[in-house]
């Protein structure tokens, strides 16, 4: 079961394989609601820098309702995954969703999203962006000099004190309440 696709959505007890190491995103954003801070990477960039041979401390999490551990990895400063932004959320966006250190992982993840969509929808998640210069003369006729495409995937995750801590990669999980 370890690195398995869908093994997290199974309700298991043992810690297994999972996080940024198996994760095929091109980007993650990482928000940090405890100081209104975000933090963008290229996904390899996280990766990569925790098979670098510099050590990182070492964290543990637990699912509310559960008396065992169901996360571990690395808390990494940002400064040291490369490129890597420190991106300010606006008060109005953090305003919208409300999110408080008691909520549940599943309410604190949906809110981390929430965040990530009205931020993109604002143009402040700096992505990168390809654009395809048009020669056919009618389509510029018709405005179309160039068509800018953009072919990304985002993990977002819900990382509380991230700016104060480090950015939590983390390595292994759970899942025995089935929560998402």
């Amino acid at each position: 079961m370890a690195g398995t696709v869908g093994a997290m959505s199974q309700g298991n007890a043992t810690l297994i394989k999972h996080g940024i190491a198996e994760d095929e995103s091109d980007y993650r954003l990482h928000v940090s609601f405890a100081f209104g801070k975000a933090y963008l990477f290229p996904t390899p960039a996280g990766q990569a820098v925790l098979e670098n041979g510099k050590t990182y401390p070492e964290f543990r999490a637990k699912q509310p309702g559960v008396n065992f551990v169901t996360g571990r990895g690395y808390k990494v400063p940002w400064q040291d995954i490369p490129d890597c932004q420190e991106l300010l959320i606006p008060p109005d966006v953090l305003g919208q969703v409300q999110c408080r250190k008691s909520d549940g992982p599943s309410a604190k993840g949906r809110k981390a999203v929430t965040v990530a969509q009205e931020m993109l929808k604002q143009g402040l998640v700096p992505l990168p962006t390809a654009g395809r210069e048009i020669h056919d003369h009618d389509m510029q006729l018709r405005g179309k000099d160039i068509i800018v495409t953009y072919h990304l995937s985002l993990q977002i995750k819900c990382d509380w004190w991230a700016a104060k801590y480090g950015l939590a990669l983390q390595t292994m999980e759970c899942n025995p309440l089935r929560r998402y």
